[in-house]
């Protein structure tokens, strides 16, 4: 089955401001594996920021995964560990993290030469 990965960890950080959608900002790290599957690790405490915006991350991060970036293969063999999370009280929505996990792994992929495996 082809897919998409990258070959060395990395890091990225974003800050997703929309009128429309509101504001996240995110810290991730991600490492290669050599499980064929995309892993997503939250290191976030649900204190410090709300538990529903990081399942919103993460779930933006799989939506990215789906459908990779280069040919449209699944992205794999990738763990994304959520290391930082910053919201708005006020401006902060489910959906500005979850436009904010799709963004910022789609700009982490493009940016680090991703692999296409055959």
């Amino acid at each position: 089955m082809p897919y998409e990965t990258i070959r060395d960890e990395g890091e990225s950080e974003m800050k997703f401001k929309d009128r429309v959608n509101g504001y996240a900002h995110l810290k991730i790290i991600l490492k290669p594996i050599k499980e064929l599957l995309l892993r997503i690790v939250v290191e976030v405490n649900s204190e410090d920021c709300p538990e529903e915006f990081l399942l919103a991350a993460a779930e933006g991060m799989r939506e990215t995964g789906a459908t990779g970036v280069v040919k449209g293969y699944p992205v794999l063999g990738i763990e994304i560990v959520i290391s930082k999370a910053r919201y708005h009280e006020r401006d902060s929505t489910v959906t500005s993290f979850h436009y904010g996990g799709k963004h910022i792994f789609r700009h982490f992929l493009l940016e680090n030469k991703i692999v296409v495996i055959d």
